[in-house]
């Protein structure tokens, strides 16, 4: 059966914008320019999503404050050692940083077995003292914990705290998060940071993350992990925490 010829002619024009549209055609699946560019649902190409080109500021800055986040977490440690390794090695006048560095890391070593920075410092602490029950307090306000990355991190997945009871801040309360996945963005965006108000939404606690004792055993990586109030998972430091707080 022949189609009128002003039928056809429409399928013709409508073949011509698809195919103007059309960036590339994998397995019936097809890659369009507008998806591309603005898409609501962003793109796919071999099996991987992607993010349309033209995304509102905010999601852009979220994106970038979790890559950031995972870099520091992921990275900060091999990165310190590197440069410290560099300064020492292959200048002449910057050789006593890393020597003042690894004398610093050897004073600080058991704060986070003895109950962290108590959450007020920042990620490097340079002007610090015994605490009385052990750890080390800082003439600073709370500066790593009110990073604008950890803010813009929680808002990306996004991360919320919904709170189901009141809890008596004059009691101590140890909690538990499992599975929290491999760097647990969650839970530690949720009580290392302000980013969710944890202490506005439950008055008169303070809040500490246990995490594994090699995280306060490299360098770089430790002071990000301190500053945030962080303190060893090892039997000692869980030990110091219920009998001092």
């Amino acid at each position: 059966m022949q189609l009128p010829e002003g039928k056809m002619q429409q399928q013709h024009d409508e073949a011509g914008k698809h195919d103007a549209n059309t960036l590339l055609t994998t397995k019936g699946a097809s890659l369009r320019l507008e998806d591309v560019i603005s898409g609501p649902q962003g793109w796919r190409l071999f099996n991987v999503n992607f993010a349309p080109l033209f995304m509102p500021l905010e999601r852009r800055l979220q994106t970038l404050a979790v890559s950031l986040q995972f870099g520091i977490f992921l990275f900060s440690g091999v990165i310190s050692i590197l440069t410290m390794v560099y300064l020492f090695f292959f200048t002449s006048s910057l050789k006593f940083i890393p020597l003042l560095y690894l004398a610093w890391m050897a004073y600080d070593w058991d704060t986070g077995e003895k109950g962290g920075r108590n959450n007020r410092c920042a990620s490097l602490c340079c002007f610090s003292w015994k605490g009385e029950n052990g750890g080390r307090n800082l003439l600073s306000r709370r500066f790593a914990r009110g990073w604008w990355l950890w803010r813009y991190s929680a808002r990306y997945f996004p991360v919320r705290v919904v709170k189901t009871t009141e809890l008596d801040p004059n009691k101590s309360y140890l909690l538990g998060c499992h599975p929290h996945g491999i760097l647990s963005f969650g839970i530690a965006l949720a009580f290392s940071t302000d980013a969710l108000k944890i202490e506005e939404i439950f008055p008169g606690l303070r809040f500490s993350l246990f995490t594994l004792p090699i995280n306060f055993q490299m360098p770089g990586l430790r002071e990000v992990a301190l500053g945030l109030g962080m303190r060893s998972s090892s039997k000692a430091s869980m030990e110091f925490a219920l009998r001092y707080g």
